[in-house]
């Protein structure tokens, strides 16, 4: 994503402009894909937390260990 940001960000360099569509594309689907795994992994930590392993956010923030 870094480098697909940077070809967006030089978007008037000549030797760039071929791949800018293809950059933009690739850019915008790991963006998306990024955002999908954030939010699936979020549902996973309160599903955890929620069922299997109970309290284990609040284990994470406040570093204390299961008794």
């Amino acid at each position: 994503m870094a480098s697909t940001g940077l070809i967006l960000a030089f978007e008037d360099v000549e030797w760039l402009k071929p791949v800018h569509e293809f950059a933009e594309e690739t850019h915008n689907v790991v963006q998306w894909g990024l955002y999908t795994f954030f939010i699936l992994h979020v549902a996973g930590v309160i599903w955890a937390d929620l069922t299997k392993y109970n309290g284990i956010v609040s284990r994470m923030i406040n570093g204390r260990e299961k008794n």
